[in-house]
């Protein structure tokens, strides 16, 4: 997989969200089925028309790990 990590300012993105439990049997197969269902219901086609920022694509992001409950947010968002 080739990837670049750039360091920028804040900026805002839209999209979707969902909760992932991490470290059970399902946490690998749960981003996958998400950016699936996106695909087949016409969410991801819906992001790419309201990509209007520095990255021209979609990104995969997790936020807000919460330890106790092991389990943080992941978004299948654009800027």
């Amino acid at each position: 997989m080739k990837y670049e990590i750039i360091e920028r300012e804040a900026f805002q993105v839209v999209g979707i969200k969902e909760k992932l439990s991490c470290a059970t049997k399902e946490t690998d197969a749960f981003i996958p089925k998400l950016w699936s269902k996106a695909n087949n219901d016409g969410t991801i086609d819906s992001l790419a028309q309201l990509i209007n920022g520095q990255n021209q694509g979609l990104l995969g992001i997790t936020d807000n790990y919460q330890e106790a409950e092991n389990v943080m947010g992941y978004w299948i968002a654009t800027e």
